[in-house]
């Protein structure tokens, strides 16, 4: 079996070499759904990377088969292939590095033109200079409102007084270094303190996930909720579909806003579970990035839980289950709320 996995449909995959994004990833491929293309560099990667091997090979081929189903290249001016990649553990990306903009360089950057791009070129520079070469923060801060040659000037000229060299340009080079840099990110300090304090295993292995970026000047991207805190299925309006901009929402016709509906319930339906999904829309398509159990609390939970149940998505016994004994206590014995003495004087 492959050590590298492609995120295509007809995959054979081994779950034990893959992380918790991962498993999402082809779960969500099994029931489907579309989803970026791309591929896994899995646990036994990581294995061989910590033993020494060179795994610039497997990698270098992987990516020159994405080349080939994106019919982009890695470093072209024309047509280049921007990834994104994302650190993963069976417990989940707590900690680990992840990054968009992976394959961008000044020359590709200044072809495309957008302000979009200039910015993600931007958080590119800082998060390299910063996760891959140990940088301070403080010298690769991006204000709320800036010029950007001043600040593209600024950051390299940081970056060049700090490595006595020029922010590298070469794409290949720099991917190498991300992806080394992601695999030796599950060993930092930040990861093990958080798994310490969640206890989870310190040895846990790492898996990559490189999938094709896509940029805002061809795509929209958002999130959509399959309940409202009502409890009530919530369709694909303004308040339920959040993008990045108010333009955004009113380019997606009432086709797409169906069939994302649609698929935010068949994932609710899968899972047993309200849930939030973000997606990407390019060329009509519906590209699913993530989605997540929606973080609902006390009575929120319960009409959610009721919702689900009024719809026959689960059963009252199912119901019943999803209520922990601490949730249980907290909805029957609420806090004692002493706000009402804000404003009273003491006797």
């Amino acid at each position: 079996m492959s050590k590298i996995f492609s995120l295509v449909k007809s995959e054979k995959y081994d779950e034990k070499f893959l992380g918790e994004e991962g498993l999402k990833l082809f779960y969500l491929l099994k029931n489907g759904v579309r989803i970026r293309e791309g591929f896994i560099l899995s646990t036994q990667v990581y294995d061989e990377y910590l033993n020494g091997a060179d795994i610039d090979k497997e990698l270098f081929h992987a990516i020159k088969e994405l080349e080939l189903k994106t019919k982009k290249k890695l470093g072209d001016k024309r047509k280049p292939l921007i990834l994104s990649i994302l650190g993963d553990c069976t417990s989940g990306k707590r900690g680990l590095l992840r990054c968009d903009g992976l394959g961008l360089n000044e020359e590709i950057v200044n072809r495309i033109g957008t302000s979009f791009t200039r910015h993600q070129y931007l958080e590119f520079i800082k998060f390299y200079s910063v996760n891959v070469k140990g940088h301070k923060q403080r010298f690769y801060k991006i204000p709320i409102k800036y010029d950007y040659e001043e600040i593209y000037n600024k950051f390299l000229n940081n970056y060049k007084k700090i490595e006595k060299e020029s922010f590298p340009q070469d794409v290949e080079r720099i991917v190498r270094e991300v992806v080394k840099k992601c695999f030796d990110s599950n060993k930092s300090d930040r990861v093990l303190v958080t798994r310490k304090m969640l206890g989870i295993d310190e040895n846990e292995k790492c898996s990559i996930i490189l999938q094709e970026s896509f940029l805002l000047k061809d795509a929209l991207r958002g999130w959509i909720y399959s309940r409202n805190k009502s409890g009530f299925p919530r369709g694909c309006q303004y308040g339920g579909c959040l993008f990045e901009d108010a333009k955004s929402a009113k380019m997606i016709n009432n086709e797409l806003k169906g069939n994302l509906i649609k698929i935010v319930k068949k994932l609710e339906k899968m899972l047993k579970k309200p849930i939030k999904m973000q997606f990407i829309i390019k060329n009509n398509k519906i590209f699913v990035d993530d989605y997540s159990a929606l973080d609902l609390v006390k009575n929120d939970f319960v009409k959610a839980i009721y919702g689900l149940t009024n719809d026959k998505i689960i059963t009252r016994e199912e119901a019943i289950l999803s209520f922990d004994s601490k949730l249980i206590s907290n909805l029957l014995h609420s806090e004692f709320d002493f706000s009402y003495k804000k404003n009273e004087n003491e006797i």
